[in-house]
């Protein structure tokens, strides 16, 4: 256990060899609100991470399984990036904290990061999807094998050493005991108890503002007091 400004330091100076896994939202933004609330959004892209032919064809491989088991799960809709479709609790904590600037700065100084999507797999934060309906908890055994294969794949690539899940435990049990050095933050208040509220809620909530912390530089306005690494 460790003061949040210790935390937010320690993953500061590792930067280079850390990755942050976001989990994705149960919530999207359909393309009528999209289109409505960022008509004039900048394009940008998110070149950081390095996905080498081992990694692309393990998400190809991941993707066929969620379309071919999870056939309901995508939505007509237009293609758009991650960071602007997704709008649960964690999501709109960063828009709060930043919106735009936050994740301009994921880009633009390099910040290792992938959200974990139960359709798509892994993302970078501005690659283009569709809007779909599929929850971690919904996704077969059969896919979820190949998630740790993907990850280990990506962190081997990219000289990633620490993995830390800004996620439920759900999003983390695809990969317990698969990998060395996977970390699950879990986020404590200042009496030590730990932070999760009704569905997530304020665990989304307050990892947010800790996430957009981290990558601006801001000082953290939260109840969150402590951070505890459960390994995972």
């Amino acid at each position: 256990m460790v003061p949040v400004k210790e935390f937010l330091a320690e993953v500061r100076d590792g930067k280079q060899a850390s990755l942050l896994v976001l989990a994705c939202s149960g919530n999207k933004r359909p393309d009528s609100e999209i289109e409505h609330l960022f008509s004039d959004f900048s394009s940008f892209e998110d070149q950081t991470l390095v996905f080498d032919i081992e990694s692309l064809r393990l998400m190809d491989n991941f993707r066929k399984c969620a379309k071919a088991e999870h056939k309901t799960a995508p939505k007509p809709s237009k293609m758009y990036p991650a960071y602007l479709r997704y709008c649960g609790f964690f999501y709109n904590s960063v828009w709060e904290q930043g919106g735009f600037e936050v994740w301009k700065k994921v880009v633009n100084e390099n910040w290792k990061v992938l959200i974990l999507s139960a359709f798509y797999g892994f993302l970078r934060v501005t690659d283009p999807i569709n809007n779909y309906s599929l929850r971690m908890f919904e996704l077969s055994a059969k896919c979820k094998r190949i998630l740790p294969e993907i990850l280990r794949s990506i962190a081997e690539t990219n000289g990633i050493e620490r993995v830390y899940f800004l996620t439920s435990k759900e999003y983390s049990k695809p990969f317990r005991r698969k990998l060395d050095s996977l970390y699950r933050v879990v986020l404590l208040d200042s009496s030590n108890e730990e932070i999760i509220g009704s569905y997530g809620r304020e665990y989304y909530s307050e990892a947010g503002k800790l996430f957009a912390s981290l990558v601006t530089g801001k000082d953290f306005h939260g109840k969150t007091h402590f951070v505890e690494l459960e390994e995972i």
